[in-house]
């Protein structure tokens, strides 16, 4: 059985991520954690036993509040209660917080997490789901706000088609177990020969031993590969975009030039899974 860790922001109560987390669990074997985390401010005239007090009641009432939000979805979904728990966890900052868990419990396979969206200033100091979409070495998925559950039918595997066999093993493994269809989009550049579809495809079906459906547009040169991907999922309505990105990227590049995968999970309106590349060699 997997396991998705779902971060739940109770002060902005989003739903994105969970509706998505029990979707997915009704369609695939899976475990979910839904985490809250907690920073619980001491004041400095306080003894310990008055923070002891204070920080335990706090984290009571969160665990409340956490587990009446789930169960909330949960009914309004009409889903009978699968294998999930509830946890508050502390820490200063959510991103630091939920990555050093996820590197302690190694049985956690995908964090799925909602986003409300970014813009100006706060895009470039960067967001929760943005931070930890460069940072996650565990696959994350980013559920665009107002997501409503519906089943996961179809995978869009956006590739550069570098490393394309890798990636796509494990693409394939998670449409299998969803039982959900599975495409391949590739945009073609100006001075790329284009892959021929037909033999692609039948390579692909009988190496992985699935049906895949390959996708060649030519890319708008007028246009950023964002807009151009984002043109392509209005089109082919994917359930699901799958996108592999490099993080080592240095600072200067993150600030300035954010990854394509940050830059398109806030602004698509279709759940995104942003896997790690493999390092280069």
């Amino acid at each position: 059985m997997i396991q998705i860790l779902v971060p739940v922001d109770l002060g902005r109560f989003s739903r994105a991520g969970i509706r998505f987390a029990i979707q997915w669990s009704k369609q695939q074997d899976a475990k979910l954690l839904f985490v809250h985390v907690l920073y619980a401010a001491r004041l400095t005239r306080w003894s310990d036993e008055q923070y002891k007090t204070f920080a335990t009641s706090l984290k009571e009432d969160r665990s409340r509040q956490l587990r009446e939000l789930v169960e909330e979805v949960f009914t309004s979904m009409r889903v009978s209660h699968r294998a999930y728990e509830c946890r508050v966890i502390e820490g200063l900052s959510p991103e630091p917080t939920l990555l050093d868990y996820c590197r302690q419990h190694k049985d956690i396979d995908y964090v799925c997490m909602g986003t409300h969206g970014a813009g100006g200033l706060q895009k470039l100091l960067g967001t929760h789901a943005g931070n930890m979409l460069t940072n996650s070495s565990i696959p994350v998925v980013v559920v665009p706000k107002g997501y409503r559950a519906r089943p996961i039918t179809r995978i869009l595997y956006a590739s550069d088609l570098c490393d394309h066999e890798a990636e796509l093993k494990k693409v394939a493994a998670l449409a299998k177990d969803l039982k959900a269809g599975l495409h391949i989009l590739h945009l073609v550049g100006p001075d790329e020969l284009e892959p021929n579809k037909k033999i692609f495809e039948k390579v692909l079906k009988q190496e992985f031993s699935y049906p895949v459906q390959l996708d060649l547009p030519i890319m708008d040169e007028t246009k950023s590969t964002v807009t151009n991907l984002q043109q392509q999922i209005r089109g082919l309505k994917p359930s699901l975009v799958v996108l592999f990105t490099h993080q080592d990227r240095t600072l200067f590049q993150k600030i300035f030039f954010p990854s394509k995968a940050e830059n398109l999970a806030f602004r698509t309106q279709v759940p995104l899974l942003v896997i790690k590349k493999r390092n280069r060699i």
